[in-house]
Protein backbone atom coordinates (compact mmCIF):
# COMPACT_ATOMS: atom_id res chain seq x y z
CA UNK A 1 0.00 0.00 0.00
CA UNK A 2 0.95 3.75 -0.97
CA UNK A 3 2.38 5.70 2.44
CA UNK A 4 1.11 8.82 1.01
CA UNK A 5 3.35 11.80 1.28
CA UNK A 6 3.76 15.34 2.86
CA UNK A 7 5.61 18.11 0.36
CA UNK A 8 5.01 18.56 -3.19
CA UNK A 9 2.56 16.78 -4.74
CA UNK A 10 4.88 15.21 -7.58
CA UNK A 11 8.62 13.42 -7.41
CA UNK A 12 9.96 14.50 -10.75
CA UNK A 13 9.85 17.74 -12.95
CA UNK A 14 11.04 17.55 -16.50
CA UNK A 15 12.61 21.25 -15.77
CA UNK A 16 11.08 22.62 -19.07
CA UNK A 17 10.00 26.10 -18.64
CA UNK A 18 6.69 27.30 -19.80
CA UNK A 19 3.94 25.25 -21.64
CA UNK A 20 6.13 21.86 -21.61
CA UNK A 21 6.39 21.44 -17.94
CA UNK A 22 5.55 18.29 -16.71
CA UNK A 23 5.58 17.04 -13.07
CA UNK A 24 4.60 13.97 -11.84
CA UNK A 25 4.83 11.74 -8.66
CA UNK A 26 7.00 8.75 -10.29
CA UNK A 27 8.27 7.71 -6.32
CA UNK A 28 6.50 6.67 -3.75
CA UNK A 29 7.05 5.14 -0.31
CA UNK A 30 5.56 1.42 -0.23
CA UNK A 31 4.61 -0.85 2.94
CA UNK A 32 2.90 -3.63 3.41
CA UNK A 33 -0.54 -3.55 5.71
CA UNK A 34 1.65 -5.11 8.70
CA UNK A 35 4.15 -2.95 8.67
CA UNK A 36 1.50 -0.15 8.48
CA UNK A 37 -0.02 -1.42 11.38
CA UNK A 38 3.36 -1.09 13.27
CA UNK A 39 4.31 2.36 11.96
CA UNK A 40 0.95 3.97 11.57
CA UNK A 41 1.94 7.89 12.14
CA UNK A 42 4.75 6.57 9.61
CA UNK A 43 5.28 9.41 6.84
CA UNK A 44 6.74 9.99 3.39
CA UNK A 45 8.56 13.73 2.94
CA UNK A 46 9.40 14.77 -0.18
CA UNK A 47 12.02 16.94 -0.49
CA UNK A 48 13.14 19.29 -3.38
CA UNK A 49 16.85 18.63 -5.09
CA UNK A 50 18.07 21.48 -7.06
CA UNK A 51 20.84 18.73 -8.12
CA UNK A 52 17.94 16.27 -9.70
CA UNK A 53 15.30 16.47 -11.90
CA UNK A 54 13.66 13.65 -8.62
CA UNK A 55 12.87 14.61 -5.22
CA UNK A 56 14.78 12.77 -2.45
CA UNK A 57 12.13 10.85 -0.11
CA UNK A 58 12.81 10.35 3.52
CA UNK A 59 10.34 7.72 5.31
CA UNK A 60 9.88 8.79 9.06
CA UNK A 61 8.92 6.22 11.46
CA UNK A 62 9.25 8.28 13.98
CA UNK A 63 6.23 8.81 16.73
CA UNK A 64 4.42 12.57 16.65
CA UNK A 65 5.33 14.01 20.01
CA UNK A 66 3.63 16.35 21.65
CA UNK A 67 5.12 19.71 22.36
CA UNK A 68 4.02 20.62 25.93
CA UNK A 69 3.03 24.04 26.86
CA UNK A 70 5.28 25.17 29.78
CA UNK A 71 3.06 25.45 33.05
CA UNK A 72 2.09 28.72 33.95
CA UNK A 73 2.63 29.45 37.38
CA UNK A 74 2.23 32.70 39.69
CA UNK A 75 5.64 34.18 40.98
CA UNK A 76 5.40 35.27 44.69
CA UNK A 77 7.66 37.62 44.49
CA UNK A 78 5.43 39.54 41.73
CA UNK A 79 3.48 40.71 44.34
CA UNK A 80 6.04 42.92 45.80
CA UNK A 81 6.66 44.83 42.38
CA UNK A 82 5.33 48.14 41.38
CA UNK A 83 2.97 47.70 38.98
CA UNK A 84 1.71 44.35 39.41
CA UNK A 85 -2.17 45.29 40.18
CA UNK A 86 -2.26 47.71 36.92
CA UNK A 87 -0.59 45.08 34.57
CA UNK A 88 -3.79 42.46 36.15
CA UNK A 89 -6.31 44.67 35.82
CA UNK A 90 -5.54 45.86 32.52
CA UNK A 91 -5.25 42.74 31.28
CA UNK A 92 -8.55 41.61 32.67
CA UNK A 93 -10.15 44.61 31.24
CA UNK A 94 -9.41 43.67 27.43
CA UNK A 95 -13.24 43.26 26.36
CA UNK A 96 -14.25 39.70 25.21
CA UNK A 97 -17.00 37.97 23.38
CA UNK A 98 -19.28 34.93 24.19
CA UNK A 99 -20.58 33.07 26.58
CA UNK A 100 -19.81 34.05 30.21
CA UNK A 101 -17.35 30.65 31.19
CA UNK A 102 -15.50 31.92 27.53
CA UNK A 103 -14.86 35.40 28.66
CA UNK A 104 -13.93 34.46 32.10
CA UNK A 105 -11.21 31.60 30.54
CA UNK A 106 -10.01 35.02 27.93
CA UNK A 107 -9.58 37.14 30.55
CA UNK A 108 -7.59 34.60 32.63
CA UNK A 109 -5.77 33.76 29.54
CA UNK A 110 -5.01 37.30 28.99
CA UNK A 111 -3.99 38.24 32.23
CA UNK A 112 -1.22 34.56 31.83
CA UNK A 113 -0.15 36.61 28.71
CA UNK A 114 0.48 39.79 30.47
CA UNK A 115 1.96 39.05 33.27
CA UNK A 116 4.42 36.57 31.49
CA UNK A 117 4.91 39.71 29.22
CA UNK A 118 5.75 41.72 32.31
CA UNK A 119 8.05 39.84 34.16
CA UNK A 120 10.19 39.08 31.08
CA UNK A 121 10.95 42.71 31.56
CA UNK A 122 12.28 42.54 34.94
CA UNK A 123 15.04 40.93 36.28
CA UNK A 124 12.98 38.23 38.64
CA UNK A 125 16.16 35.87 38.60
CA UNK A 126 17.32 35.75 42.03
CA UNK A 127 19.88 33.00 41.46
CA UNK A 128 21.40 35.49 39.29
CA UNK A 129 21.41 38.09 41.90
CA UNK A 130 22.69 36.00 44.68
CA UNK A 131 25.87 35.16 42.67
CA UNK A 132 26.01 38.61 41.59
CA UNK A 133 25.65 39.93 45.31
CA UNK A 134 28.48 37.34 46.58
CA UNK A 135 30.80 38.49 43.35
CA UNK A 136 30.66 42.23 44.20
CA UNK A 137 31.43 41.09 48.04
CA UNK A 138 34.48 39.78 47.33
CA UNK A 139 35.37 42.58 44.42
CA UNK A 140 34.86 45.10 47.25
CA UNK A 141 36.85 42.62 49.50
CA UNK A 142 39.68 42.68 47.55
CA UNK A 143 39.72 46.26 46.69
CA UNK A 144 41.56 49.66 48.02
CA UNK A 145 38.37 51.10 48.29
CA UNK A 146 37.21 53.66 50.88
CA UNK A 147 34.54 52.99 53.27
CA UNK A 148 35.03 49.30 52.15
CA UNK A 149 33.27 47.56 55.47
CA UNK A 150 29.87 50.01 55.02
CA UNK A 151 29.81 48.65 51.11
CA UNK A 152 30.30 45.33 52.40
CA UNK A 153 27.18 45.80 54.37
CA UNK A 154 25.56 47.50 51.56
CA UNK A 155 25.86 44.38 49.39
CA UNK A 156 25.43 42.21 52.19
CA UNK A 157 21.54 43.42 52.59
CA UNK A 158 21.08 43.56 48.84
CA UNK A 159 22.29 39.91 49.37
CA UNK A 160 19.76 39.06 51.91
CA UNK A 161 17.03 40.66 49.94
CA UNK A 162 18.26 38.66 46.95
CA UNK A 163 17.85 34.93 48.94
CA UNK A 164 14.73 35.85 50.56
CA UNK A 165 13.21 36.51 46.73
CA UNK A 166 14.63 32.87 45.41
CA UNK A 167 13.30 31.48 49.28
CA UNK A 168 9.80 32.97 47.66
CA UNK A 169 9.82 31.70 44.53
Amino acid sequence: MDIGFEGKPWTWINNWNGNGEVKERLDRGLCSIEWSHCYDEAKCIHIESHASDHSMLVLDTQKVRKKWKKRFQFDKRWLQQDGIKEVVKEAWNIPCDGTRWFKVKQKIRNCRVELLKWSSSKKGNSMERIKWCKNQIEDIKASNVENKRQKVQEMKGQLKLAYKDEEAY
